[in-house]
């Protein structure tokens, strides 16, 4: 009887060392196997980026760690993005193109991401407005100057575009003036008649002949 009830107690032993050691193999994630990741491969914390990090008119955030809607801010206020809801994916993950306001100042600006109710979770990122040449509005005598409103330098030109459809047709123009007598034709009116006399000089010679 020893010998049986110490052979079911090393067999539960080792189901428990079988059952743990699955469970192990099955990673993060899984009941039972650890933690610092939840279903579906869904990262903790929060984290966004932009690329590019500066420019003048636009850039894309990408950000990971969000549930449900996502309010995308410009330095504390409202800015507009496409698509204007940001929605984050059943990974938490979104993105987002950011237009860089109307009005922005060349410098650093901070851009935020936050949930709109679930945790409230928020992360930010610096954006950099750079400017061209009339970016920057000159101050009066003694002052250091002052940044003006954000002027973008124009871009590249796109390539060109198909020839489009042929349009109507239009009225016609007036007539022209009459032309004179082209010096082809006069010559060769007067080769004619110079033909002409020496035929019927021919023919007087064959008559008086």
């Amino acid at each position: 009887m020893r010998r049986l009830g110490f052979s079911v107690i090393l067999a539960v032993l080792l189901i428990i060392i079988l059952v743990g050691a699955s469970a192990a193999q099955k990673g993060p994630g899984y009941p039972g196997g650890g933690g610092g990741v939840t279903g579906g491969g869904a990262p903790t914390g929060t984290e966004i980026t932009l690329d590019p990090a500066s420019g003048c008119s636009a850039t894309t955030i990408a950000g990971t760690g969000f549930s449900g809607s996502v309010s995308i801010q410009w330095d504390g206020g409202a800015v507009a993005t496409f698509p204007a809801s940001v929605v984050a994916d059943q990974y938490t993950n979104f993105s987002a193109l950011v237009v860089v306001p109307a009005d922005a100042t060349p410098g650093e600006h901070t851009i935020m991401a936050k949930e709109v109710g679930g945790q409230g979770l928020s992360t930010s990122a610096t954006f950099t407005v750079i400017c061209g040449t009339s970016g920057t509005v000159a101050g009066g005598a003694g002052g250091g100057g002052s940044e003006g409103e954000c002027q973008c330098p124009p871009g590249a030109a796109g390539p060109q575009g198909s020839p489009g459809a042929p349009g109507p047709q239009g009225p016609a123009g007036p007539a022209g003036e009459p032309g004179g007598v082209g010096f082809g034709i006069l010559a060769i009116i007067v080769s004619l008649i110079a033909l002409g006399f020496a035929f019927f000089g021919k023919i007087k010679k064959l008559i008086m002949g």
